[in-house]
């Protein structure tokens, strides 16, 4: 079977977006918004007053979901990622290059579990370290 979002989350969510650039420095803070269809997910936030925009086009089974993810401030030139949706939340996981030769992980969840929100967290994953929150976004409804 082949995945769609839930359909009791489609629709225009809206919640506070954090940004951490760096676990131990201050966290940056702008409106988020979530608009979930079948098969996609924009979002929208700010960073110093200037607006961004990210989308994940879904594809793929259950098990290993394809994300399509691009964004204006993380990954203009997009990524594609995978991982499984279960019990409600789905984790995709990818990696980028550090710039010098090496590579970071980086995992997205979208939680689907409570029928009043829709959350999306991403997370850093430095080589040889657990994940670090990058962003979380948990909007209700518009």
């Amino acid at each position: 079977m082949l995945f769609r979002s839930p359909e009791s989350h489609h629709g225009d969510w809206s919640g506070e977006n954090t940004l951490w650039m760096e676990p131990d420095k201050p966290k940056h803070l702008s409106a988020g918004r979530l608009v979930a269809t079948a098969d996609n997910l924009v979002i929208h936030w700010q960073f110093k007053g200037v607006d961004k925009l990210g989308t994940m086009k879904f594809g793929g089974p259950q098990g290993s979901v394809r994300v399509a993810w691009t964004d204006t401030f993380h990954a203009e030139e997009g990524q594609v990622m995978h991982g499984p949706m279960k019990d409600g939340l789905l984790t995709a996981y990818g990696s980028y290059s550090d710039g010098q030769g090496g590579f970071w992980g980086w995992t997205i969840e979208l939680d689907f579990r409570n029928p009043d929100a829709l959350a999306l967290r991403m997370f850093n994953v430095p080589p040889g370290r657990g994940p670090q929150i990058a962003v979380s976004l948990v909007g209700t409804r518009a």
